[in-house]
């Protein structure tokens, strides 16, 4: 996936990521960003990873990234 946008916003629990197919959370604990590279659209995070969700643009219902459909 390439980050279009870059990102929206994010913090030690939660990045959120503007990408060509919607946005994409990415919620765990002590994140940190590492790579922020908005002309490659390479972003690279550490610390634990809970979830990815994708987001609809109102952020009312979200799915699992792995666990999407259509």
């Amino acid at each position: 996936m390439i980050v279009e946008h870059g990102v929206l916003s994010f913090d030690e629990e939660e990045i959120v990521l503007e990408t060509g197919t919607g946005r994409i959370s990415v919620e765990g604990e002590g994140l940190r960003i590492t790579v922020l590279s908005l002309e490659t659209g390479v972003v690279s995070a550490v610390g634990k990873i809970n979830g990815i969700l994708w987001l609809n643009e109102s952020r009312e219902r979200r799915a699992g990234f792995f666990g999407r459909k259509g």
